[in-house]
């Protein structure tokens, strides 16, 4: 997981977080819920902006809110992956 961001208030309802996790960063918020629900899934993650010397693994998921930074994790990705999906939900159809 790649994320610069934090978890705000507007993020309970649009993106699932919960009003606990509000301050702490969104990989690592989302790392120990994905940890809560299976402990034996491995979860790299990084906190930063999205760049393309990022290392990834054969499968991606891009959750972006910025039509060009979804254009560039596309090109950046899309020869580096076996899988890159983009999953642009709210918070209620990821759930």
């Amino acid at each position: 997981m790649i994320d610069f961001d934090t978890a705000e208030l507007t993020n309970v309802t649009t993106q699932g977080y919960r009003a606990d996790e509000i301050g702490q960063a969104k990989v690592t918020a989302t790392m120990l819920e994905v940890e809560r629900i299976d402990p034996s899934i491995e979860i790299d993650f990084i906190i930063d902006r999205f760049r393309s010397m990022h290392r990834t693994g054969d499968v991606v998921f891009y959750c972006v809110d910025s039509i060009a930074t979804q254009a560039t994790v596309w090109r950046c990705l899309q020869r580096r992956t076996q899988l890159l999906i983009d999953t642009r939900m709210n918070g209620e159809t990821i759930r």
